[in-house]
């Protein structure tokens, strides 16, 4: 199809009807009307929130003009370009789709009006558009599910396929703006700690890794702010955070303020509040962790590279940068004859021999509105690589596109993967400004006092040392980090004094921290932390005694992440018996945590079980919470272990007496503990078909933390309601079922959490199943629909598994309503979306997908169609040897043998035949025995139908030998069938 190169005010009133069409005008309206209610329901609209939702909104206020307007528009509206730009290209691709492309088409734009949005969707139309305008013709591979990439572009003969991806420039930071937004939402309301209004406080808040969305959290972290500026001290927010005071500015009007704090966000890469009234204060916020923008494009890109495109045609991918204007893109495209950021990832994506099949890499952002004359239109920067290394020789489609060539060999590879760093760096907005920084008044200090041979001095040299490595790591400069502290080594290694050993040793415990969980180098860091233990494994010191047992713990989690179970459970036994005759609270807790994480090692064993009642001998009566936490972990997971290993009423005893020990305590870290006991327990309940005692406790565990917004808690939850959903409706009470199926929709439909989007998509496939068993089939099939608009795309293997047994209900219920062409286009879509799929369980799937679409083309009189359906089974899964898979090639066979006698082909059928004999031979172990036997009676009855009588009965002697003294269905019943078919040959 090709698009118009210019838009009448009657061409846009069109697109906008057919948009309006496709969706369907009540239920368009009642999608905004919600956006806009859930926006209005938080009492405030922040920045973030008009960024986020920019189109979406846009597409509210084009539904109000269309409505005043009555559907004829004056002119395409300049003020909000995005949303018409987004129409205009809907509204001419619709009409060339066909009927399954729509409905797929529709789905999306519902589901992301419902969930994440629809900024994917509006870059995929914004690539169509312009790919035309270079003179191709577009095809909607994706939609029309003709192959994996989302385009395919014709010009001049030459075929390319393009693949649109779609990212916002905050994608991996650690701190996201509306997480933010919510915390400062909160100091806002609780913001208390400051009295004096002739001066402001100025704190830092410093967040370990990601700032959680959590409104618990969030609010233990406002607390700390109370109390840092109350006492003008640092105040640690457990491991998660701390808040340090850092001074006082005189009061100064707010417009001044918000000023100079805006300027220091943008200076320094952070997020920066202002309070607007008293009590004032100043809030620095900002994270340890870099960003990992770039890594997420990276790893977006190789996704595609490897998934979406075939390799037989030149391949393009387009990334689209969002919510950034074109002054942004344009730092990130170029870098005054040096390096840009998109120079950077270009090469270091055309750097793999795995992309030879790209040939072009395009990057776009900065969308902004062009008037020309009395019309206008939408538009954005780009930039376009081409590769050097490309296996096509065809002309780029895109022709001003950047020229990577073999010359630029010192920037590939190696040193490409440095600059990278850099690049992260620039992009998480690392420390920057006119003056020194925390670093440079470290090495002021090692400067002035380095050569001292004063212990006060040289305690005070080494402390720098250490804190200047600590800040370098929180600006992801690790291998900087790694040589300050190897200068603490080589000043200090051989020192006697306690003060300078315990530096040493922390030293060596953040150097194997940095190599280990910065820089990826697990082995080195389990080096380092033998280097510690070498050190100091004698001391009885108890500064030393605690950083030798976090060392050995960190070592333990170490090995076993690189798979050395043993080794790493031998280390954490280390800790235990280093620290074993320890009464500090600190010790006592690193040696339950050790044990805890060695028994989850262990997995599901009675070694496990050892471990963790262990873990309750040493700690079982303490009252501090962090040991109580501990205990509470080390009774949940041995109920786990119990349950996994089928012993369901002692993993009931065991939930029991958490609960019974835990179930009143409000504490956050043992809420958690508390809610996975109350759903096991519930698992356990219904392993033990006591299904409505399950019941009970789900309603339990509902009632006390059906409010939690601890984001672990919310996952909890929505677990819980499914599992009471799931267990209602094994009471045969779908309806109760449904209502709380729903409710997960309501609580968590749009949550962005990768686990909720799990849970609401098993809340929708089990709702439909639901439906399923009441014959509301067609309802059933809309949840399907509604599922599929949210998580049809998804990348995650969770998610992709329910779209698979999602798009199987959906054949069935499709099929059961004598729809069977639809049917039979479900198994299309299933089979290619996922019919390369290398996982062990989607490989099930898609063998049950193909034996299932030749029963239905058989059963719609298509018996040469399902016949070249078992074939193509055959040639994908023909070689497997796992059981459920040869089950699977065993059934097509014995259909395939079955169509070709109905269809005439007897000789044929017995050669099918005799293939499934050849491949299971005497099988006999259920259900393979039951094809041989069945594979049988079909080659007995291909020989009567070929006159070959003798032939046939000495088949039917062959499984009457094998099967005859079989009793129960339904080998009895081929035995007797065996039986009537010999005899009827014998007489003849």
């Amino acid at each position: 199809m090709r698009y118009r190169s210019k838009n009448t005010a009657d061409d846009f009133s069109r697109d906008v009807a057919a948009f309006i069409n496709l969706i369907g005008e009540g239920e368009y309206r009642r999608l905004l009307d919600n956006l806009g209610k859930g926006l209005n329901h938080k009492g405030y609209v922040t920045e973030t929130d008009d960024l986020r939702y920019s189109l979406e909104l846009q597409l509210l206020n084009l539904e109000l003009i269309r409505e005043k307007v009555a559907g004829q528009f004056p002119g395409v509206p300049a003020q909000i370009h995005e949303a018409a730009d987004f129409v205009i290209g809907l509204g001419q691709t619709i009409p060339h789709l066909s009927t399954h492309a729509q409905a797929k088409l529709r789905g999306q734009i519902i589901g992301g009006l419902k969930t994440n949005g629809l900024r994917p969707l509006q870059h995929e139309m914004r690539v169509a558009c312009l790919i035309c305008k270079f003179g191709c013709d577009v095809a909607f591979a994706d939609l029309e599910g003709d192959g994996g990439c989302d385009f395919l572009a014709e010009k001049n003969g030459v075929n390319y396929e393009i693949e649109a991806k779609s990212l916002t420039i905050f994608s991996g930071q650690p701190i996201q703006p509306q997480d933010a937004d919510k915390l400062f939402l909160l100091l806002r309301q609780k913001f208390d700690g400051w009295k004096d209004v002739a001066e402001i406080p100025i704190l830092n808040v410093t967040v370990k890794n990601r700032l959680s969305s959590d409104h618990a959290d969030l609010l233990e972290l406002v607390e700390a702010c109370n109390t840092a500026a109350t006492t003008r001290q640092t105040v640690a927010v457990g491991s998660y955070a701390a808040v340090q005071f850092l001074g006082v500015i005189p009061e100064a009007p707010y417009p001044k303020l918000a000023l100079a704090a805006r300027l220091d966000a943008l200076g320094r890469g952070i997020n920066v509040y202002v309070s607007d009234g008293h009590p004032k204060v100043i809030v620095r916020l900002s994270s340890e962790r870099p960003g990992k923008f770039v890594q997420n494009v990276i790893a977006t890109i190789s996704e595609a590279s490897k998934k979406q495109f075939s390799g037989d045609r030149p391949g393009i991918i387009w990334v689209h940068v969002d919510y950034i204007n074109p002054k942004g893109f344009d730092s990130m495209t170029y870098a005054n004859n040096q390096i840009s950021l998109f120079d950077l990832m270009a090469l270091a994506v055309f750097d793999s021999p795995k992309r030879r099949h790209i040939t072009q890499l395009v990057f776009s952002g900065g969308a902004h509105f062009v008037q020309k004359g009395n019309q206008g239109n939408s538009s954005f920067r780009r930039v376009a690589y081409h590769s050097p290394n490309s296996n096509f020789n065809d002309a780029p489609l895109f022709q001003e596109g950047k020229q990577l060539t073999k010359g630029d060999q010192p920037l590939r590879g190696a040193v490409a993967k440095a600059l990278l760093n850099k690049a992260i760096l620039n992009v998480a907005g690392a420390v920057g400004g006119q003056n020194k920084g925390p670093i440079g008044v470290y090495d002021d200090l090692v400067a002035q006092f380095g050569s001292s041979t004063e212990l006060l001095q040289r305690e005070l040299v080494a402390t720098a040392l250490v804190e200047k490595g600590v800040a370098l790591g929180s600006l992801g400069r690790g291998e900087e980090a790694i040589a300050v502290y190897d200068d603490v080594l080589a000043r200090f290694g051989s020192a006697a004094e306690l003060s300078l050993r315990a530096r040493v040793a922390i030293a060596l415990l953040n150097k194997g921290n940095v190599l280990g969980t910065m820089l990826g180098r697990a082995e080195n860091a389990i080096a380092v932390y033998d280097d510690l233990v070498i050190r100091f494994g004698s001391s009885t010191e108890l500064p030393l005694r605690e950083l030798l047992g976090r060392a050995l713990y960190n070592k333990g989690y170490a090995l076993c992440a690189l798979g050395r179970r043993d080794e790493g459970t031998a280390a954490y036994d280390h800790v235990a018996a280093l620290l074993a005759p320890a009464t500090e609270l600190s010790l006592r807790e690193l040696v339950a945590r050790a044990l805890v994480n060695k028994g989850n090692e262990l997995g599901c064993s009675e070694s496990a079980i050892e471990v963790y009642d262990d873990v309750l001998a040493r700690f079982g009566s303490c009252t501090e919470l962090p040991l109580r936490e501990q205990i509470a972990k080390a009774l949940v997971n041995k109920g786990n272990v119990l349950g996994e290993l089928g012993r369901y009423t002692e993993a009931l005893a065991i939930f029991d007496h958490l609960l019974a020990r835990f179930g009143s305590s409000t504490e956050t870290p043992l809420r958690e503990p508390i809610t996975m006991a109350i759903l096991r327990k519930g698992s356990a309940l219904v392993a033990l078909d006591r299904v409505e005692e399950a019941v009970s406790a789900y309603h339990d565990m509902l009632s006390r933390f059906g409010s939690a917004t601890e984001a672990s808690l919310r996952e909890e939850v929505a677990k819980v309601l499914v599992s009471k959903g799931n267990a209602l409706n094994d009471l045969n009470r779908s309806v109760d079922a449904i209502t709380l199926f729903d409710e997960v929709l309501d609580l968590f439909g749009i949550a962005p959490e990768l686990s909720l989007r799990v849970q609401v998509a098993v809340a929708l496939m089990s709702k439909g199943g639901a439906l399923n068993a009441l014959e509301r089939r067609g309802d059933a099939v809309a949840v399907y629909d509604d599922l599929m608009g949210r998580f049809g795309t998804a990348a995650e293997l969770h998610l992709r598994e329910i779209v698979f047994r999602v798009l199987l209900s959906k054949a069935s219920a499709l099929w059961e309503l004598n729809r069977s062409e639809e049917a039979v286009a479900v198994y299309n879509d299933l089979i290619a979306r996922f019919g390369n799929a290398p996982e062990p369980p989607l490989r099930e799937e898609v063998a049950t997908a193909l034996f299932n679409k030749g029963v239905a083309l058989s059963e719609l009189g298509r018996g040469e169609s399902a016949i070249a359906v078992y074939d193509e089974m055959l040639t994908r899964f023909g070689s497997a040897v796992e059981l459920s898979l040869r089950e699977r090639v065993a059934s097509a066979l014995v259909n395939k043998a079955a169509t070709l006698n109905e269809l005439g082909h007897s000789a044929k059928a017995i050669a099918v035949c005799d293939d499934l004999l050849a491949r299971l031979g005497t099988a006999s172990e259920m259900p393979l025995g039951e094809l041989v036997a069945v594979a049988l009676v079909n080659k007995g009855y291909a020989l009567r139908k070929l006159g070959q009588n003798k032939a046939a009965i000495t088949v039917l002697d062959d499984m009457l030998a094998q099967f005859g003294a079989a009793t129960e269905p339904p080998l009895s019943d081929l035995v007797v069938d065996a039986k009537s078919l010999r005899n009827a040959l014998q007489n003849s």
